[in-house]
Parts: C-alpha cells; sequence; structure tokens
C-alpha cells in the first residue's frame, strides 16, 4: 500500500512539472517523463475505479466541454456486448476520454487503444488505471463475451491530420462485433477536430517511416500542446446496429451509411 501510495504521488508530481517544462521546451521534459514513467509502473498493476469518481471529471464533462448527447445511449444496467465506435478519432481523443474513460455511467466499459499506448510514459499509466485493453481481435473478444462493452476510436492516430468529415474506414471492429453477436453504436463527434491545431510540415515525408502522419507542432487552449481547448460539444449517437445472424458485408454497409447520415447534422 506505502509502495503505491509514493507511486501515486511520484507520478502526479512528474506529470504537473511535465506540462510545465514541455510548454517551454521540449526537451527539459524528458526527466519527468521518465520519472513519469517510473511511478506510473509502480501503480499501473490493476485498474483504478475510483479514479472515474472525481468531481473534477463532471465537471470537465459539464462544465468546460459541455458534452451535448444527441441520441440514445443505452443505461448503464442494459450495457453488455457493445461496441461503441466514435468517430473521429482527434489528436488526443478527448471525447473517448472525458467522456466515456472518466464516467462512471461506463464503469464497466473498456477502451480499446493500440498496444503500442501501454509503453507510453503517462498515457501508458493512464490506459492502465482505467482498465483498457488492446485492440486485438483476441482481447476485444474475450471482453464482450464477458459481458463488457468496448469504447474505442476505429480511425486510430491514422486520421491526425484529416479534416471535415475526412474518415480511415476499418472494418476489424466490424468483425469482431459479428462474431460476438454484438451491437455496433456508431458515434460522430465534430468537435474532435478543432480542440487542437498542428504544425506538419514533415508529416507526410515522416509518415512512410512510421507508418502515420506525425504533427511537427501541436497545440491546444493558451498554446499549450496538451490543454484541449474548451468549448460545446456535441455527441451525436447513430441508430443502433445488431450483428447477430448478419453478414459482415450487411453489417458494414449499414454502420457507415449511418455514420455519412450523422456526418450531415
Amino acid at each position: 500500500m506505502f509502495r503505491k501510495l509514493i507511486g501515486y504521488a511520484l507520478y502526479f508530481v512528474g506529470l504537473g512539472l511535465w506540462f510545465i517544462l514541455l510548454s517551454v521546451f521540449l526537451f527539459w521534459a524528458i526527466p519527468w517523463m521518465v520519472l513519469a514513467f517510473l511511478a506510473g509502473w509502480l501503480t499501473h498493476s490493476r485498474e483504478w475505479p475510483e479514479l472515474k469518481e472525481y468531481m473534477l471529471w463532471k465537471w470537465l464533462r459539464d462544465q468546460y466541454f459541455k458534452f451535448e448527447v444527441i441520441g440514445n445511449l443505452p443505461a448503464e444496467r442494459d450495457q453488455g456486448r457493445i461496441i461503441y465506435a466514435i468517430y473521429p478519432h482527434g489528436h488526443f481523443s478527448v471525447t473517448a476520454t472525458f467522456f466515456w474513460a472518466l464516467n462512471p455511467a461506463f464503469a464497466n466499459a473498456r477502451a480499446a487503444v493500440h498496444s503500442a499506448i501501454f509503453y507510453l510514459p503517462i498515457f501508458g499509466s493512464f490506459v492502465r488505471w482505467i482498465g483498457a485493453i488492446g485492440v486485438t481481435e483476441k482481447e476485444m473478444t474475450d471482453t464482450l463475451k464477458a459481458g463488457r462493452p468496448i469504447y474505442m476510436c476505429p480511425g486510430g492516430v491514422a486520421e491526425i491530420d484529416k479534416t471535415g468529415n475526412d474518415l480511415v474506414k476499418r472494418s476489424g471492429f466490424i468483425r469482431v462485433a459479428c462474431h460476438t453477436n454484438a451491437t455496433i453504436y456508431p458515434v460522430w463527434c465534430p468537435e474532435e477536430r478543432s480542440y487542437y491545431s498542428h504544425y506538419m510540415p514533415l508529416g507526410r515525408s515522416l509518415q512512410s517511416l512510421f507508418g502515420f502522419p506525425i504533427p511537427f507542432f501541436v497545440w491546444g487552449a493558451w498554446w499549450c500542446p496538451l490543454f484541449p481547448r474548451s468549448m460545446p460539444s456535441r455527441i451525436y449517437v447513430g441508430t443502433p446496429i445488431s450483428t447477430e445472424g448478419r453478414l459482415m458485408r450487411d453489417v458494414e454497409q449499414e454502420f457507415w451509411a449511418e455514420m455519412n447520415r450523422l456526418q450531415r447534422k
């Protein structure tokens, strides 16, 4: 217990200092990133359900981002084999983080994230605390069969440089849904691409090396590279799509038709 408390204290001290130093000069942040990584390593062994109960997250949802859900989400007691397919990804998936990951209403849901995130300082610790799983077919299938819903941003970091309604269409999550008879909820968040701006002079050149675009500078509120802008944010929830007894191609066609409908609102 004492070791865990030490880890939490070091983590938040390192995180606060890291934010400040990163805003001034990126390379100054490296020692604090190492500190945050080590502190997170001490505390990432299990989920931290109490994290979702903090009043700060409610204030961010209701006052800072002013999330407005347009459509119907299932009640907590009705959540089971569900995949919330959230588009677009944005720079840091603000909607998925502050509306789903840190919301007691989705306490039983699990985030599906790229496996590389588990090894990042700060972000790696966070995704472990919220009970995230790797975005693999096995982990997603096991989670859904256990009766826990999944929320994810299927477009991934490949959408970082996209604008407007331009999306990266993927179908892996639809295949998993069909194999497990899960229901898919299409979700469109138009403000997700307005929380941050970026300057990417070498993005396309680096994309061939890393497989996704790399912004050179990213900034949000107060020109800070991490704090998102405050704005009224809409979450359009489409008609749930049942997969039971259906062909994958039919489900995929219905999903993208529904997503196109949401984008026109």
